[in-house]
């Protein structure tokens, strides 16, 4: 703190900035809870390669766990199940998109057909559906669904630790630099 000249200068520095980003960061939670500004978010999320593919895959691997489930449990009724599992989809853009299949669901649509509707499966899980609820084995193909969720995360979430690795490492590798560098301008002025 002696490095500002005076102590109570240094408190005050400290205290500004502190409660600036205090500020700032209440500003932004408080901004993300209303639901306009939440739904641009989670679709700018959609537009990061890296970041879109892990937030679909979570989003799929948790909605058809949760399906998987409740369907096994032989709950109320598909809607009812459809909801319940729904609620785990943390992104809106994707709750969205899989909103679509409800709607068929209500108009008593089979659960092919419902599920053919959300642009955010893939065809294989779209053909695992249609077969599992013509063949009655729903519950194995959401399972297998399940499966294939997981190891596709699983693929993404590495190479997304990859990426932040070094993007992290390359920040604090130039922060470092830059430290040092203000360092030597400092002594060479005297």
């Amino acid at each position: 703190f002696f490095y500002f000249g005076m102590f109570s200068v240094a408190w005050q520095f400290v205290f500004d900035s502190f409660f600036k980003s205090l500020l700032l960061g209440l500003g932004i939670m408080l901004l993300l809870k209303l639901p306009f500004i939440r739904l641009v978010v989670d679709r700018l999320l959609l537009v990061i390669p890296v970041v879109r593919d892990a937030e679909i895959h979570m989003a799929r691997a948790l909605f058809f766990e949760s399906f998987s489930l409740v369907y096994k449990s032989g709950a109320t009724s598909v809607l009812s199940m459809f909801d319940l599992a729904l609620q785990t989809v943390r992104n809106r853009a994707v709750r969205l998109d899989f909103s679509k299949a409800r709607r068929v669901l209500e108009n008593h649509g089979t659960f092919g057909d419902a599920f053919n509707e959300p642009s955010l499966l893939d065809e294989t899980e779209k053909g695992l559906i249609a077969t599992g609820a013509l063949s009655g084995t729903l519950d194995h193909s959401m399972e297998r669904i399940v499966e294939l969720g997981r190891e596709r995360l699983d693929r993404t979430l590495r190479v997304f630790n990859w990426f932040f690795l070094r993007i992290m490492a390359y920040s604090i590798a130039m922060s470092i630099v830059g430290t040092i560098l203000m360092c030597l301008s400092y002594t060479g002025n005297r």
